[in-house]
């Protein structure tokens, strides 16, 4: 599961960058970088939401990163987060654990995969 997590999708951000348009790869660069800048301090609220059980916090943070994980290209990311938003909002914590574990175990992995996309535009 989590390799499917790592690796922005070039196709699925083909739909809204022109990959060969330096001004559309710059606005992706920005929006790639402000995730490395905020993905960590919004992985940890949601980590320390989901230790304390607070499933409305965990749903919030979680509801952020569905968004920006998916503004670049980062789809299976995007929705293992909407799962978490999901099951949160259900008020499932048992359902929550194990999701927010892989995504836990998978955020080092993710940056590093982040960092390499953006030294190849």
């Amino acid at each position: 599961m989590i390799p499917k997590l790592m690796s922005p999708d070039r196709d699925a951000l083909s739909a809204f960058f022109d990959l060969d348009d330096p001004q559309d790869l710059d606005l992706l660069r920005e929006l790639l970088e402000s995730v490395l800048a905020e993905g960590p301090a919004n992985l940890a609220l949601l980590f320390s939401a989901m230790s304390a059980n607070e499933l409305g916090e965990v749903e919030k943070a979680a509801h952020g990163l569905k968004s920006s994980l998916g503004n670049v290209g980062l789809a299976a990311a995007s929705e293992l987060c909407n799962r978490i938003m999901e099951a949160a909002r259900s008020g499932d914590l048992e359902a929550s654990r194990p999701l927010v574990a892989s995504l836990q175990e998978a955020a080092e992995c993710l940056e590093q995969e982040i960092l390499a996309f953006l030294a190849s535009l």
